[in-house]
């Protein structure tokens, strides 16, 4: 929820993080759970304006609950 409600694509998130669109898509239907180094996991946490802290424990679908300034698309 968080990569769609700041207008990214799948391809755009794993470009981002360094892993492919379709391995962010599969995780994001529950298919593979993410193995992230730490790195990985703190770009996340920046590309998604969020604290690590504030990224769920599963990466599977989730509900919206959204505290962070929204980015627009130029």
């Amino acid at each position: 929820m968080l990569r769609r409600l700041r207008f990214m694509s799948q391809e755009e998130l794993g470009k981002a993080i360094g892993v492919t669109g379709n391995t962010v898509a599969r995780w994001e239907r529950g298919e593979v759970q993410p193995r992230l180094t730490p790195k990985q996991y703190k770009q996340l946490a920046q590309v998604l304006h969020v604290k690590p802290e504030d990224l769920p424990d599963d990466f599977g679908p989730q509900p919206i609950h959204d505290t962070a300034p929204r980015t627009t698309q130029n």
